[in-house]
């Protein structure tokens, strides 16, 4: 479980109040190998974002908790997720979020990265 992981695709998030899309192009993920890790992500406008999650790899399953919300740097968050991902042949995640607060669902690909 030890390392880190790294976003390869854009991944959207939607405003809930006003329907603003911010798009994100890092998001960096590292885990120690007890499962404890910690998460950046940068949109393209700047905004930062960061926070803890916990995460276990099983069976070709990458499983990931955010204990909040993720709290970002212009004070707004983005919702608390729970990632599901399915390791493909390449070695990449390819990764559902799923939001319970306001059942929001989104998509990522993320793949393995140095610290």
């Amino acid at each position: 479980m030890e390392g880190c992981w790294q976003l390869s695709t854009v991944y959207d998030v939607r405003d809930i109040r006003t329907g603003a899309i911010t798009k994100f192009r890092h998001w960096q993920i590292c885990f120690d190998r007890d499962g404890k890790g910690r998460e950046v992500m940068r949109a393209t406008n700047g905004t930062r974002c960061e926070g803890t999650l916990t995460g276990q790899l099983s069976s070709g399953k990458l499983t990931m908790h955010e204990p909040g919300n993720l709290r970002c740097d212009n004070n707004s968050y983005i919702y608390r997720r729970d990632i599901t991902c399915s390791l493909d042949a390449a070695g990449r995640a390819q990764c559902n979020t799923y939001q319970p607060e306001t059942r929001g669902r989104g998509r990522a690909t993320l793949r393995r990265a140095r610290r």
